[in-house]
């Protein structure tokens, strides 16, 4: 008798962590680095903190804005930390965007799909194998990084406001990495020629980030704020009240549901290249 489709693949999922723990290990440095030494830099300048806020108070806001500055106070550490936040959201979700396409693309380009294809899985398990993979790279990352900056932080603000802050600043970032990695799945599945796939899930994610500083222009945006996903958990709104934004949380697992639920569909009907 033909065996029967495996609904997870131990060997495929510990395959794709050893293949990608190098992507995760450089991010993680990277990123762990611009915390560490940024908030190094934060207790060298000590009370000429205080100079820096009035000097980037009289800034144009378009500066500001492109530069994460926005409505954040540089002079305490919370603020300090929450603009070297912006920038970790940026490498992030880049980072996920690249994780998503490349997990799914990556047999094509390597002219290896007969190999996955020929085991008893169906193509939906498959990539559900790569799916649960790359969050849990996604989920290591977030841990590491968050406590990388408790570390940093512990020694300006009292723990138990560190870890609420921290806490909803790296779901945060968990959740919209979760969703730039939906949609490179979703891109490298859908494409006919997957090696286009990373180059278009990172010009999502540069559209994004020029959305979000024009956002950040605008005084009231409204409705604009739910076309750009780089502002839905905004630092500055999360240090002044150390709330998740609950409506934006949900519209983000909706999207990258809705994402995944496409993917699963284009990449079992389509050929694939062999």
């Amino acid at each position: 008798m033909p065996k029967s489709p495996r609904t997870f693949s131990t060997s495929l999922f510990l395959r794709e962590l050893r293949v990608e723990a190098k992507g995760l290990l450089l991010w993680t440095l990277s990123l762990g680095a611009l915390i560490f030494w940024g908030m190094s830099e934060y207790s060298f300048m000590g009370t000429d903190m205080g100079d820096l806020s009035s000097f980037m108070e009289a800034m144009p806001r378009v500066l500001l804005a492109v530069f994460g500055f926005s409505d954040l106070d540089l002079s305490t550490a919370q603020g300090y930390h929450g603009i070297l936040m912006n920038y970790v959201v940026l490498g992030g979700v880049i980072y996920a965007a690249m994780l998503g396409s490349r997990l799914v693309a990556k047999e094509e380009l390597g002219k290896t799909s007969e190999f996955l294809l020929v085991k008893p899985r169906s193509r939906k398990n498959l990539l559900a194998t790569k799916l649960l993979a790359g969050m849990l790279l996604l989920l290591l990352l977030s841990l590491i990084l968050y406590g990388i900056s408790r570390y940093t932080l512990w020694f300006y603000v009292p723990e138990a406001q560190v870890t609420r802050i921290l806490s909803i600043e790296s779901l945060g970032l968990f959740l919209l990495m979760l969703l730039y990695l939906a949609l490179g799945i979703f891109s490298a599945s859908a494409l006919k020629k997957p090696r286009q796939a990373q180059g278009l899930t990172l010009g999502a994610v540069f559209f994004a980030y020029a959305l979000s500083v024009f956002t950040d222009l605008l005084e009231e945006p409204g409705l604009l704020r739910l076309l750009t996903p780089l502002r839905y958990f905004p630092m500055a709104e999360v240090v002044d009240t150390a709330k998740l934004p609950l409506l934006y949380a949900l519209l983000t697992l909706i999207f990258a549901g809705a994402l995944l639920a496409l993917a699963f569909k284009t990449y079992t009907q389509r050929d694939m290249s062999i």
